[in-house]
């Protein structure tokens, strides 16, 4: 139940953050692709291929390029994905950016680029579960945890 919930929260959290209105769909998947290339160049990555370009990258000093080009490439990739798999959430009303839900997605799209500490086994460090989209999200669980327990009892 613990899991379930705290997997819902973040369906909640991704789905604001899509429905508000100066975000949209390539600023999440922008945030999505930027975080994912930081894992794969990351040392525990075991991205050899990637990690082997972005070196080769870095000696001829076009290290900011690559970057660039493997961000607007993935992001571009994504979006179709994003579209299709949250067409529904898409369809709902839009979040005024200046309302409560939508200065909290907007600090929710801030965490999604700030995400660190998942190793490449998809076990979070301290560092991980500190992120504010998983400390809500940890809460929401155990709290539907507990409110499951006690109804059952």
């Amino acid at each position: 139940m613990n899991l379930i919930s705290h997997e819902l929260k973040h369906c909640e959290q991704f789905g604001n953050i899509l429905r508000t209105g100066n975000i949209g769909v390539s600023e999440y998947a922008r945030a999505i692709t930027e975080n994912s290339l930081k894992r794969a160049l990351d040392k525990s990555s075991f991205d050899i291929m990637l990690k082997s370009r972005y070196e080769q990258a870095l000696k001829q000093g076009k290290g900011e390029e690559f970057i660039k080009k493997t961000v607007d490439n993935w992001t571009k990739k994504l979006i179709p994905e994003i579209e299709n798999n949250f067409s529904e959430v898409l369809k709902l009303p839009k979040i005024k950016t200046n309302s409560p839900e939508g200065i909290k997605a907007v600090q929710d799209l801030e965490a999604m680029k700030n995400y660190e500490g998942l190793n490449a086994f998809g076990f979070g460090s301290e560092k991980y579960r500190n992120n504010p989209l998983e400390v809500e999200a940890y809460a929401f669980g155990d709290n539907i945890e507990k409110l499951f327990k006690d109804f059952i009892s």
